[in-house]
């Protein structure tokens, strides 16, 4: 009970927070040790995804900005308690990323897509390149939240049908199969995310 009232006071923020625009998606997201409010917003310009992730002692408040087709453009990550913790990237059409002060980040170079560790949001980004049953390898840009540490990751997700994902780290070689709504939107993922309430605007 006390989960549910916080829930809806984070996600009652989230919504007066941002009372200028119209969002299209929310959804509380339960992890393992993590709850996110999290709103998607569609403009004529494509996308923006955000949340606010309370993970064990730390408030994280993210924001990815995509195009119509899906594909990041700058994204924001920071500590709320703690704002030295922050980072901001941006990524070029032909996959270079910036950070930024507007430095080169050679070991991000030909990533496609990013994967943020506290949320299941940034799979969709995936999930919304694929069609039918087809099955597609990714380079993508993992962040690692609390530490704020970034690498370069080899990823696979394959459709299966009736809105169920098979994806794999190729690094790491964890594999899991996610359930995404009809907005592509992950409702579950096996032991890491589970979707406590959804809402359209």
């Amino acid at each position: 009970m006390i989960e549910l009232l916080c829930c809806k006071g984070i996600s009652k923020f989230m919504k007066s927070a941002i009372q200028s625009s119209v969002f299209n998606q929310v959804r509380i997201w339960k992890g393992n040790h993590s709850l996110e409010a999290f709103t998607l917003e569609q403009s004529d310009s494509g996308f923006i995804g955000g949340g606010i992730v309370t993970v064990e002692d730390s408030t994280i408040r993210y924001q990815v900005v995509m195009d119509t087709s899906w594909h990041v453009l700058e994204l924001s990550i920071k500590d709320v308690d703690r704002p030295r913790l922050k980072l901001y990237l941006t990524r070029t059409e032909d996959d270079l990323w910036y950070n930024a002060e507007g430095v080169l980040l050679p070991e991000l170079s030909g990533c496609q897509e990013v994967d943020i560790s506290i949320t299941p949001f940034t799979n969709t980004l995936a999930i919304k390149k694929l069609t039918g049953h087809q099955q597609k390898r990714f380079k993508v840009a993992y962040i690692c939240i609390p530490d704020f540490t970034y690498a370069a990751v080899e990823q696979v997700y394959q459709a299966l049908g009736s809105g169920r994902y098979r994806y794999e780290n190729l690094d790491t070689r964890f594999s899991a199969e996610l359930i995404a709504d009809e907005f592509g939107l992950v409702s579950e993922y096996p032991g890491l995310f589970m979707t406590l309430s959804k809402d359209q605007d």
